[in-house]
């Protein structure tokens, strides 16, 4: 049952939101969750990721040379995707986004906050001292 459900599910859920609702961006949130190199873990649990990668495979075949669907990945873990998922055509372009600075996460951390009331209480200084 495993199995069926995370193949069925990834691949109805992108050809979906992809296909059926283009023009569309489809974005694939920590990719390394199921995009790791097939093979590397033995027993059911392996072969359920391995399915379920192979499903994605085809569902990211199936946009090729369609133009309306463009497909986004992040991943903290680019070192284990399978290569399958990065050869031309597929997710074969990286941009590295590196972690923010002190300046970048006082101004996201006061993105955050700007409808909340401690803004009104305290400076952003104050909370991060």
């Amino acid at each position: 049952m495993g199995v069926e459900y995370g193949v069925d599910l990834i691949g109805r859920e992108i050809e979906s939101i992809g296909i059926r609702k283009a023009p569309s961006v489809v974005f694939i949130d920590e990719l390394d969750a199921v995009g790791r190199e097939r093979g590397l873990i033995k027993g059911s649990g392996g072969q359920e990721r391995d399915a379920t990668l192979n499903q994605l495979l085809v569902s990211l075949d199936g946009f090729e040379g369609r133009g309306e669907v463009i497909t986004i990945a992040s991943t903290n873990r680019p070192d284990i995707l399978d290569p399958a998922l990065v050869r031309p055509g597929r997710f074969d372009r990286k941009i590295f986004i590196p972690k923010p600075g002190l300046i970048g996460r006082m101004e996201i951390l006061q993105s955050m906050l700007v409808r909340s009331q401690w803004l009104k209480i305290w400076t952003i200084w104050q909370l991060l001292a």
